[in-house]
């Protein structure tokens, strides 16, 4: 009968899939909490002080205020990297809960009770565990900077600046690829997250800014399209989590 209630095998599938679809949602809305927080930065470092100099007398547009990766030469503007910091590892923790959303979803191509395909799981969450950590260096190293109102240390001592560079780049592209079958816009969101990784960073300043501005490069564009980036993942986010809750649930 229609109305009937689901067996033990359906109930146990609808368990799940409401778990999946909660999991992808608070992933959605911490990116989109990281786009705001991003937004914030970008008017602190943009918008309130347009037209004038910085704290100590250099002008706005000069790199040494960018907060997205303080070096030596950073001179900190207000909260900015504390901001960024913070929206960084937010964007962290939804990558996890992304990962946590997709990876037992069912995959066609893999058989995951056999040899291969528990080897093929342990390497997915180690791939989502440095996908994350690379946004937990960059936000960490940006927060501990503005605290302390000079550029940390950390990367460098730690040796971490090459190994965030790499996994911000192989880890989400590898998930993409992965994820394309199980969940389209889970791959999406990979890749509309690449824009806050060290090779997004440099592509918004040197090819999209540019673009935008009509400038040789505007830092000021770059942040801004970096937060679009993170926002569009977020989008994506509900895009998957409302394919989750409409398709239908397998036969018991």
């Amino acid at each position: 009968m229609s109305g009937s209630k689901p067996s033990g095998t359906g109930l146990k599938a609808l368990r799940f899939r409401r778990a999946r679809i909660l999991r992808l949602t608070i992933a959605g809305a911490l990116f989109l909490a990281s786009c705001l927080v991003q937004l914030a930065a970008v008017l602190q470092r943009w918008v309130v002080p347009a037209g004038t100099r910085g704290p100590r007398g250099l002008l706005i547009e000069n790199h040494r205020y960018d907060y997205y990766f303080p070096v030596e030469s950073w001179v900190p503007l207000g909260t900015t990297a504390q901001l960024f910091g913070l929206a960084m590892l937010l964007q962290a923790i939804g990558v996890l809960a992304m990962a946590a959303g997709v990876m037992f979803l069912p995959d066609p191509t893999v058989d995951h009770l056999r040899i291969a395909g528990i080897a093929a799981a342990t390497c997915e969450a180690l791939l989502a565990v440095l996908f994350a950590a690379s946004f937990a260096v960059i936000g960490s190293h940006a927060l501990i900077s503005g605290l302390a109102g000079a550029a940390s240390g950390m990367p460098d001592a730690t040796g971490l600046s090459w190994g965030v560079l790499v996994a911000g780049v192989v880890s989400p592209l590898i998930l993409a690829a992965l994820w394309r079958v199980r969940l389209p816009a889970a791959g999406a969101a990979c890749l509309f997250l690449l824009g806050t990784g060290f090779a997004g960073y440099l592509a918004a300043i040197y090819v999209i800014s540019p673009l935008i501005a009509l400038k040789a490069h505007d830092a000021r564009w770059a942040e801004t399209v970096m937060a679009v980036s993170t926002a569009a993942a977020a989008v994506a986010m509900a895009v998957g989590a409302l394919f989750l809750a409409r398709r239908s649930l397998p036969a018991a």
